[in-house]
């Protein structure tokens, strides 16, 4: 137990903080896209975004401070820091986003478009994702329906039944004995 207690603790806190990245960062590339379109390159872009979406959306803006950090401080080059972005996050649409800025960045294109494109894909598979766990939630219904709500129904549907059963087979109880 002392072995198994940690990794499953640490595990539901891992899924925790995937999904609260998951659900933060369509605004953040939509953010990343206004600045993009001002004019701003890619790492001016995230240091506005992360300055000023602190409260909104405080998990991927402490993952791009230490992104800034790395650039900066220990002067990692961009590539490098956000593939160990994406890696450190354990989440692939972090890492596809990641690639397509590494790529636009090294073609030397806009990254508007890139971050458009991954923005969508991001926003359809989530949409796909919620529509799948909804498909899903009849079929969990059905135990609940059957021990809860079935017995609710049938018991008064059932009851004048069996008594009148019980009436008739008074009777013939009777005569056997």
């Amino acid at each position: 137990a002392a072995w198994i207690v940690p990794n499953f603790f640490l595990a539901t806190r891992i899924k925790k903080r995937q999904s609260r990245i998951l659900s933060e960062l369509p605004t953040i590339i939509d953010l990343l896209i206004v600045c993009a379109q001002a004019g701003l390159g890619l790492l001016s872009a995230i240091e506005k975004v992360s300055r000023e979406c602190v409260d909104s959306c405080p998990i991927l803006c402490e993952e791009f401070d230490h992104l800034l950090k790395d650039v900066k401080m220990f002067a990692k080059p961009v590539p490098h820091a956000m593939r160990e972005m994406g890696e450190r996050c354990g989440i692939d649409e972090l890492t596809n986003l990641a690639s397509a800025l590494i790529a636009a960045e090294a073609k030397g294109s806009d990254i508007s478009y890139p971050l458009k494109q991954q923005g969508e894909a991001l926003r359809d598979r989530l949409k796909r994702k919620k529509e799948e766990e909804a498909g899903k939630v009849p079929v969990k219904m059905v135990p609940v329906i059957m021990t809860f709500v079935m017995p609710l129904i049938l018991a008064p549907m059932l009851g004048p039944a069996v008594v009148t059963i019980l009436q008739a087979i008074e009777p013939i109880i009777k005569n056997m004995k």
